[in-house]
């Protein structure tokens, strides 16, 4: 029997832990050391669907592992997300060329095969998957799936880019922060 997660994390403003199937106790800071307390309801309501944004990273296998184990501690379902890359040369004319079919297979097969270790990670939970796979920016993909299927918290992970190569080269992770009217759940 595996010990109950209590992972720590915030919706609204507010710090929570997850403390075993379907309990949540919110965070509060009496005592020595802000202990955990008063235990809630509220947050299950708050987070019944849960997407899961994957690159298919180290990373990205955490943020899976931790919101499918947030998944089943709060009883909710979960959604996969992955965005497929906009294939970066075009010809001139209208035709596809054969380099593009290629180059959109083998993306698809590879997010695929993320998004199947996620279904069967949520399989062995226990948790309701269901996935999906767009074409586009993935920041677009992720805010477009979040809404479209109804998604209560998003959960991804964060490469921890700092100075010169976070300002230069952006983050996924941080587009979404900004754009996002939901609550986001950043795995390190």
């Amino acid at each position: 029997m595996r010990a109950a997660l209590r992972l720590p994390f915030f919706l609204a403003g507010r710090a929570y832990v997850a403390v075993g199937r379907g309990e949540v106790a919110e965070g509060g800071l009496g005592g020595a050391g802000g202990a955990w307390v008063d235990r809630i309801g509220g947050v299950r309501q708050m987070a019944q669907r849960i997407l899961i944004a994957t690159d298919g990273s180290d990373l990205s296998r955490r943020a899976t592992s931790i919101a499918v184990e947030l998944a089943r501690s709060l009883g909710a379902s979960v959604v996969g997300c992955a965005a497929l890359p906009v294939y970066p040369y075009h010809g001139v004319g209208g035709e596809v060329a054969p380099a593009e079919l290629t180059f959109q297979a083998q993306a698809a097969a590879e997010a695929n095969r993320h998004l199947d270790d996620m279904e069967r990670a949520a399989g062995e939970a226990g948790v309701a998957f269901a996935r999906v796979l767009r074409e586009g920016n993935p920041d677009d993909i992720i805010l477009q799936t979040a809404e479209t299927e109804r998604c209560d918290l998003i959960v991804m992970a964060s490469h921890g880019r700092r100075g010169v190569a976070a300002l230069l080269l952006g983050s996924e992770t941080q587009k979404v922060l900004a754009r996002s009217t939901r609550p986001v759940l950043v795995v390190r």
